[in-house]
């Protein structure tokens, strides 16, 4: 591993990378640039926005919300701007009148480290821009400062996976028929 001097003085540890795993964005300067290299050479292995993010977390130790918008690479003003059309398009702000901003969209970003808790409609808008699972933009810290309230909104009973839910699905008018009697098939 090859260590550079951060601004603070503290060393940071950047794993060596192969010429043939460096993209265009790599040799531009700056965290900005080695964001785009990360989310390209990501995409490229078929790794979606939830790894992304995942790993965008892990390396730079952000807070999950503000790991999202970068996995998707928006800055604050464009992931507000989406939030509000996103906000119109449902119904739930058709005049636009309680707008998202880039400053606001921070704070809740930053919470509960600093910053202004989001509401439970806040968190399930930014799960729906972001295409994710409400719980993904939460972490534990998030889930010990939230209001019980709140908790029970977000938190529900885990689902059987698609496939055993569509097979109940497929065989429930079987398991009818076969309450009705044996053989029912059959004549």
């Amino acid at each position: 591993m090859a260590d550079q001097k951060g601004m603070t003085g503290h060393a940071l540890a950047r794993p060596r990378e192969s010429p043939l795993q460096v993209s265009v964005a790599a040799g531009r300067k700056g965290f900005k640039a080695e964001l785009e290299d990360l989310r390209e050479r990501m995409r490229n292995l078929g790794l979606g926005y939830d790894e992304i993010a995942g790993e965008i977390s892990r390396r730079y130790r952000l807070r999950p919300r503000e790991s999202y918008r970068l996995a998707w690479g928006w800055s604050l003003n464009h992931a507000a701007a989406r939030f509000n059309a996103l906000a119109a398009h449902e119904g739930t702000d058709p005049q636009a009148r309680a707008g998202m901003t880039g400053p606001h969209l921070c704070e809740h970003e930053r919470w509960p480290d600093g910053g202004r808790k989001p509401s439970v409609y806040v968190l399930l808008m930014l799960a729906q821009m972001y295409e994710t699972d409400v719980l993904c933009l939460l972490d534990l810290a998030d889930h010990e400062n939230l209001s019980p309230q709140d908790r029970l909104t977000l938190i529900r009973l885990p689902q059987p996976p698609a496939a055993i839910r569509t097979a109940r699905r497929l065989a429930a008018p079987l398991l009818a028929t076969e309450r009705d009697g044996p053989g029912m098939y059959l004549r």
